[in-house]
């Protein structure tokens, strides 16, 4: 009998993978550099490629030739389940806010939801991002506003 769970416990850790997966693997589709036209601002998103269990992405958001906006995002395993955290930022650097983690809620090769983030691949080199914002003038009420990336570049792993 001791063998036998020996032998069960060797066999396990032999497979780590067959412990606890990374559902990340389903998201190398985001690496690269994004552009976009949105709400008369343009947009770039950086996603490096998954590597070490995780994604890092770099946002800047221009109006007028002025930044506005960055965001550095994460998305990882937090407590058994993959997560996006995003820290904001003005143009100036000045923090603006951290929202809380957003775990997955729903995820395949082709696309991923976190919280009121939705990442779509539509087409190669074609990405919508669905971000649920409250409605201006009744913040009970929420609104889809949808981005429309084009990939210009594509970042691989090392």
């Amino acid at each position: 009998m001791r063998r036998i769970l020996l032998a069960t416990l060797a066999g396990l850790a032999a497979c780590p993978a067959a412990a606890q997966t990374n559902p990340i693997a389903q998201l190398a589709w985001m690496a690269g550099m994004w552009r976009a036209d949105w709400q008369g601002a343009q947009v770039e998103d950086i996603w490096a490629p998954p590597t070490n269990g995780e994604m890092l992405a770099a946002f800047k958001m221009m109006r007028n030739g002025k930044v506005e906006r960055y965001d550095f995002r994460s998305i990882r395993m937090v407590d058994g389940k993959l997560t996006l955290q995003e820290l904001g930022f003005k143009g100036d650097m000045s923090p603006d806010f951290g929202p809380p983690l957003s775990p997955v809620s729903e995820i395949d090769a082709r696309h991923a939801t976190f919280g009121g983030f939705t990442f779509e691949h539509t087409a190669p080199d074609r990405m919508t991002v669905t971000i649920m914002q409250p409605t201006p003038g009744d913040p009970s009420k929420m609104a889809a506003a949808k981005v429309h990336y084009t990939r210009v570049m594509t970042l691989a792993a090392p």
